[in-house]
This record gives C-alpha cells, structure tokens and sequence, in this order.
C-alpha cells in the first residue's frame, strides 16, 4: 500500500560525479491488510550519479510505490598542493628568468583523490635581480607551495683578445698604442662582450728588441699579446715610410678600415698622405696623417700607397 524510509543509507554525503551507494538502506513497507515489513534491497533509486551541488532528494521506487530522502553533495575543490618534481634548472645568475620547465604539481582534492599539473600555476618571483637563496611562491586552484632555486652574481671569467691593435711593429722607446685593439670579455653565466677601453696595457714603454709580450688587464682579469721591436738603427737616415698593414687588401662593399702608417726621418714641415687605388675605395677622413679611415663602395682588391711629402704637397719617400 505505501513505502517509507525506515534506515537512511550509510553513506549521505557524496561530491559532484560519484555514483549513489545505498548500503545500509532499509524501507518500512505497508500492505493493504494492514500488515508491515522491510526491505533491504528490490528497489530502485535515481538518480543514481549525482551531478548537482547541494541537497539532492533521492527517489525510491518500490513495487510501483515511492518515497525519498536526501544526500548533500559537494563540489570537488583542490584541498592542498605540493611539489611533486622540481623544475630542470635551479641554479640561476642575477638577471636571469625563472624557467618552470620539469615543474609538477601534486594536487591533493577534496574528496581524496590526487592529480598533477605541469602548468597553469602562477610562479613569484619571475625575475631575480640579487644573489642568494630564493624562495619560488607557487600558486594553483587558491592553494601555495614553493620550492627553492640559488641565484649567483654574474663575474668575469676570462678576458681573450679579440682583434689585435693596429701598430704591432715598433722601434726601441716607442709608446704601446693601443689603437684597434679590443678585448673579448666571457662572463660566468656564459655570456661574452666586448671592450675597446677600460683596459690598462702592461709594458706602455718598448725598450726591448724582438718579440715582446704585453699584458692586458681587465677587472682583475689578464691575457697578452705580442708585439715586434725593432732597433731604430734599422732604419735608413734617408726618409722611411712603413704601412702597418698589407698593401694589397681584399674588400666587401661597406667594409670601413682604418689604415695606419709609421714614418721615419721626416724633414721638418713634412707630412705622411694616403692614396687608395682599386674598386671604389675611397678616403672618408684627411688623407694626411699617420692614421686614414676608409670606406669600400665595391667587392675586390685594393692598393694602399702611404707617401712623404713635403709642405708643398711634393713627394720625397714612398712605400707601396
């Protein structure tokens, strides 16, 4: 005649997705001669997966007859996060960003159950701009965790030479000039730079003939290089002139050079001039001086002619 619930079942409370568990359900059953009874199974329940947050009426059909009760059910929320697997590189230098690559997650849910994530946190800080110990801040789903990464400051390893200067040949008391010389610079983080200045020169005074080493100095650091001295009674008492670089240069269009020139016994009022011969060249600073900048407007070959002339523009020496 009617059903009603005499036991709820165990288990009353659920979070979105799980499937009703009616362990532990009884029903009070009432026939129509006015006798009762139970029943602990032989009905039917909907809905069987709950899908809906909150207080949910569960519907019991028995024998054609109904009755209910309700579960709550519960959204699934991440109750705690942890690091599952630290990321690649933990080992940074002032300046860097943090990488997250190899970074897991474990995520610890409501209802029990766990997963991963391998994105989607929020990491702090993203920068490092000092040394030392840092903490990363990691945030997923309104939960934190971290994990710590050591940060250096960014040295100087190593200095090399990177282009020679333009004078490498001298006479005995001649001063080191350290024109066109620059200065590779390696960096404890990997990174190379570059320096024309800054550097100090060690001996800047060339009192000894043959092949002598100078040592270069930068922030702490040294490398050399050598250069070649000569005595000066080789040179004729006559006008010399010597072009510090080969005479014959093969050149792409755009290539700007700075050609040197050491003169030797120069009458008074005379002066060292440049002639460019070859594909363009031409001279884009005064074409007088021990120093001439050139710029090429071609592919090929060029010749360099560096001559003595006296005040009257008139040669008296020259050296192809």
């Amino acid at each position: 005649d009617s059903i009603s619930v005499k036991t709820t079942p165990r288990k009353t409370e659920y979070f979105v997705g799980n499937t009703l568990d009616t362990s532990g359900l009884v029903l009070n059953l009432t026939y129509n001669n006015g006798s009762t009874g139970t029943a602990s199974g032989g009905f039917t329940c909907t809905p069987q997966t709950l899908n809906v947050a909150g207080t949910q009426k569960i519907t019991v059909n028995y024998n054609g007859k109904t009755t209910s009760f309700n579960v709550k059910v519960s959204e699934i929320t991440i109750s705690d996060i942890y690091v599952n697997s630290l990321p690649s590189k933990q080992n940074y230098y002032v300046g860097e960003s943090l990488n997250t690559s190899g970074l897991v997650i474990d995520l610890v849910y409501s209802d029990g159950s766990v997963g991963t994530a391998t994105g989607g946190f929020d990491c702090t800080p993203k920068t490092f701009t000092s040394a030392g110990s840092h903490i990363i801040k990691v945030s997923y789903g309104g939960k934190t965790t971290s994990f710590t990464v050591n940060v250096s400051e960014v040295t100087l390893s190593s200095i090399a030479i990177e282009d020679m200067p333009h004078v490498t040949t001298y006479t005995v008391g001649d001063n080191l000039d350290l024109n066109g010389l620059v200065v590779e610079l390696r960096y404890s983080n990997g990174d190379v730079g570059f320096a024309s200045e800054g550097f100090e020169c060690s001996p800047m005074v060339l009192s000894t003939v043959g092949n002598q080493q100078i040592t270069v100095t930068y922030n702490g650091k040294t490398c050399t290089f050598n250069v070649s001295v000569i005595e000066a009674e080789n040179h004729t008492k006559s006008p010399a002139i010597e072009i510090l670089r080969p005479s014959v240069i093969s050149v792409n269009y755009g290539d700007t050079l700075t050609l040197h020139a050491k003169a030797y016994n120069m009458p008074e009022g005379a002066q060292i001039k440049w002639f460019i011969e070859g594909n363009g060249m031409e001279i884009t600073s005064s074409a007088y001086g021990e120093s001439c900048l050139v710029t090429s407007k071609a592919n090929g070959t060029v010749t360099i002619t560096a001559m003595i002339v006296d005040e009257y523009d008139v040669p008296i020496a020259d050296l192809e």
